[in-house]
C-alpha cells in the first residue's frame, strides 16, 4: 500500500461486488462500501459524503433497493448556462484559492469542471455556489480545509 491507500487495480476489482459503488476519479479508482453505509444508518438519520460526480448514477442505482434513499446536492460554481471558457475560468481561480494544487493539475481540474457540470442534472438537488466553499467570510469555519 502506497499512503494508506488501496492499489487501483483492487479497488478496480470491487466494481463486480453489489457490495461497493466503484468508479473512476480522475486518474484513480475510488468504492464506496455500501456494506459500511447500511452499519451507520443502524445508529444515524442521516448520512453525509462528499463524493466525486461520477459516483451519482452508480450511488442512486446501487442503494434503491438497500432501503434507503440518496439526496445527492451538486454544488455549481456558477450558472449552468456561462459558457465552457468562462467556467473554467471561475473553477481555476478558485482552485487557486484553495493552493492544494499546482499546474498541471490545477489546470486539468479546472477543465474537468465542464464535464462534471454536464452530469449535474442526474443529481436530486442543484445550488449555485458563486462564493466556493473557501469563501471564510460567507462559511465561516466551514470553508476552512483542515491539514
Amino acid at each position: 500500500m502506497k499512503n494508506g491507500f488501496l492499489p487501483p487495480a483492487l479497488i478496480a476489482s470491487f466494481k463486480n461486488d453489489a457490495n461497493f459503488a466503484v468508479t473512476k476519479v480522475r486518474s484513480d479508482w475510488q468504492a464506496i462500501d455500501l456494506l459500511q453505509i447500511e452499519d451507520l444508518f443502524k445508529g444515524n438519520d442521516v448520512i453525509f459524503a462528499e463524493v466525486f460526480h461520477t459516483f451519482g448514477d452508480i450511488l442512486y442505482n446501487q442503494i434503491k433497493d438497500r432501503g434507503f434513499y440518496l439526496y445527492s446536492i451538486f454544488l455549481l460554481p456558477t450558472t449552468p448556462e456561462k459558457n465552457a471558457t468562462e467556467i473554467v475560468r471561475i473553477m481555476k481561480e478558485k482552485l487557486k484559492r484553495r493552493g492544494m494544487d499546482k499546474e498541471p493539475k490545477l489546470s486539468e481540474r479546472a477543465s474537468s469542471s465542464i464535464i462534471e457540470i454536464s452530469n449535474s442534472n442526474k443529481y436530486t438537488h442543484r445550488i449555485v455556489n458563486t462564493v466556493g466553499e473557501d469563501d471564510i467570510e460567507q462559511w465561516g469555519e466551514l470553508g476552512r480545509y483542515l491539514p
